[in-house]
């Protein structure tokens, strides 16, 4: 077992995770834009690189998880990080020159998401040999509010060329971070070959009855989840809902912050969820004179609810995976859940056509929403039912005195 790193490698590990979350914002949430408004004349196909992007990433998923268990995570992130850095960057310049950018814009919108997925399957794997396995939930509860405060800080620029340049100093100061820390890993196993390294993380992950309960949860949130947001009318929202929903994410995180040491982790993700789930029924009345006031409720609970799960169950996965099948086990949950929510799309998409043919119409979808949320609180008794098989990780202990002589 790999004792835990000086405490301070970790400021350096959250400014290199900050720094990561931000670039990928830039690029993935800002490129795509900026590109379609420089460029309005290649919408179409911009749009079909980033989605071959996207399903390319999808594809090599397994192939990326065992590259992460073969390699230091430290130079995974490094190495990911200075590559989105130079693919950013020289989008931004050629944008800034006026250039013709589509061959390049389809490069970099194929080549972000394989670096982002490699980035965030070796920044998971990176986390235990660095803080130790008491600490994970803790670590993961302050990066999940960074992704809310990125969000409120981009929403108010305008789309410029310089949030790129930000982007591309974020990767840039990620990698130099990653760099400056130096803890010990755990060594990589024999290789075998790239088919059966894969086939012993997704078997592995199968057979785990644990992380197998956390799969399917998974998966049936995704499947289930479309159905409940998509299918709801949204009121209008004032500024006040509109923040409060904003403060979701961070509101989970702090949950699991301070919950996470009485109540346990594994225990607290099923609990939280139990407790939430539910009130997603409260989006059904989003069409009553208080709709605003009942969404902005439902769906504030509801997420907060989950967000507080998710980061429990990652440190809970993280604690009890062999560290070097943490890629390929977060590799296999990956690809699980993309194919899960490409069904829950397309369920969603059948789920309009019976339910709202005319969706301008105030057809009944009660009945639909109602089975989903159903759905959701069955899919926690998954994690419920494996509860006995789980152990948390001990807080560490003080060291015993020296034994005294008695002469």
């Amino acid at each position: 077992m790999i004792s835990p790193s000086p405490r301070r490698h970790v400021p350096l590990f959250l400014t290199g995770a900050a720094s990561l979350q931000t670039g990928l914002f830039v690029g993935t949430t800002l490129v795509l834009f900026l590109v379609v408004q420089r460029s309005s004349h290649l919408v179409s196909q911009t749009v079909e690189a980033r989605w071959a992007g996207g399903l390319l990433a999808l594809l090599l998923a397994l192939p990326l998880g065992v590259l992460v268990d073969r390699v230091r995570r430290r130079s995974a992130l490094v190495t990911s990080s200075l590559l989105s850095a130079l693919a950013l960057g020289a989008l931004t310049v050629a944008l800034w020159q006026g250039w013709t950018v589509f061959p390049l814009t389809a490069l970099v919108l194929a080549v972000l998401p394989l670096l982002r997925q490699t980035g965030e399957l070796a920044q998971d794997a990176f986390l235990p040999a660095l803080v130790g396995r008491d600490r994970l939930i803790p670590i993961n509860a302050i990066l999940a509010m960074v992704g809310p405060v990125l969000w409120l800080g981009f929403m108010f620029a305008e789309a410029h060329l310089w949030l790129m340049a930000i982007g591309t100093v974020a990767f840039a100061v990620c990698a130099l971070s990653f760099r400056a820390i130096d803890v010990a890993e755990e060594p990589a196993p024999p290789r075998t070959g790239w088919w059966r390294e894969m086939t012993e993380g997704v078997r592995f992950t199968c057979a785990h009855p644990v992380l197998r309960a956390i799969a399917l949860y998974l998966a049936a949130t995704e499947l289930l989840e479309p159905l409940v947001d998509d299918l709801i009318r949204r009121p209008a929202a004032g500024p006040a809902a509109m923040f409060l929903l904003e403060a979701t994410a961070p509101a989970g995180a702090v949950a699991a912050l301070l919950l996470h040491r009485r109540v346990g982790g594994f225990r607290l993700a099923w609990a939280a969820l139990l407790v939430t789930q539910p009130f997603a029924v409260l989006l059904l009345l989003s069409d009553t004179g208080w709709g605003a006031v009942w969404h902005t409720a439902g769906t504030f609970v509801w997420w907060a609810g989950a967000t507080t799960a998710a980061i429990a169950l990652l440190g809970h996965r993280q604690a009890i995976t062999p560290a070097r099948l943490l890629g390929r086990t977060g590799a296999t949950l990956l690809v699980l859940t993309s194919v899960a929510g490409f069904a829950g799309s397309a369920l969603r998409a059948l789920a309009e056509g019976l339910w709202r043919r005319d969706l301008e119409a105030h057809v009944a979808v009660w009945p639909v929403v109602t089975l989903a949320v159903a759905g959701l609180v069955a899919a926690v008794f998954l994690l419920y039912r494996v509860r006995a098989l789980t152990t948390e990780p001990a807080e560490p202990s003080a060291p015993a005195p020296p034994a005294t002589s008695g002469t």
